[in-house]
């Protein structure tokens, strides 16, 4: 590496012989952060044990409510969500690990999800799954069926062509593919 001198008008030349490692701060400095990452790690620890035997609990058979009052320490009150899958889907925004987890797990199942930023665990438990009726929603039907067809046709398609292509013998002939690009493109290379 050449630094200039202070004065302007000379150069170093400097180079690195060797590194030597950064040593950790004294304890006396960080020991309450030592601490405090210690006690949190300890209580993150015991809060997942204790969200695994809920939730065994649970798969085990038994009713979440009682899974949840008779556990060891007690837990905040139980939320429970009321909510169509649609309405997740509708809301435009990230979807909360918690809520994935209860539409991803059969019923009369629980599941343990951790928190945002070591902030704990969540106990999810799927007690009942109503089926929708789409019927009641006849623009979403028509939006999905618009949907699905155009997927469909492009699936349809890309079989056929790749049919095609496997029954027939086909070559390449790179030159003139080239050729054609570079006319499509106003004397530009086209992307592959």
């Amino acid at each position: 590496m050449i630094e200039q001198l202070p004065t302007g008008s000379r150069f170093a030349l400097l180079g690195v012989e060797r590194v030597e490692p950064a040593a950790p701060p004294p304890l006396a400095q960080i020991r309450d952060q030592v601490r405090a990452a210690f006690v949190q790690r300890a209580a993150l620890e015991r809060a997942k044990r204790v969200a695994d035997a809920i939730a065994a609990r649970i798969n085990g058979g038994m009713p979440a409510a009682r899974a949840f009052a008779e556990s060891q320490p007690r837990l905040p009150t139980v939320e429970n969500i009321d909510m169509q899958r649609l309405q997740i889907s509708r809301a435009g925004q990230e979807v909360p690990p918690p809520l994935i987890a209860l539409f991803s797990i059969p019923q009369g199942r629980a599941r343990v999800v951790p928190a945002p930023a070591n902030g704990g665990w969540f106990i999810v438990a799927h007690a009942q799954r109503t089926p929708g009726d789409a019927a009641a929603n006849p623009a979403l039907i028509a939006t999905t069926r618009t949907e699905f067809g155009r997927t469909a046709s492009e699936e349809f398609a890309r079989q056929f062509a790749r049919s095609v292509e496997l029954a027939s013998e086909i070559s390449r002939d790179e030159a003139a593919i080239a050729r054609a690009r570079r006319q499509a493109g106003g004397g530009a290379l086209a992307p592959e």
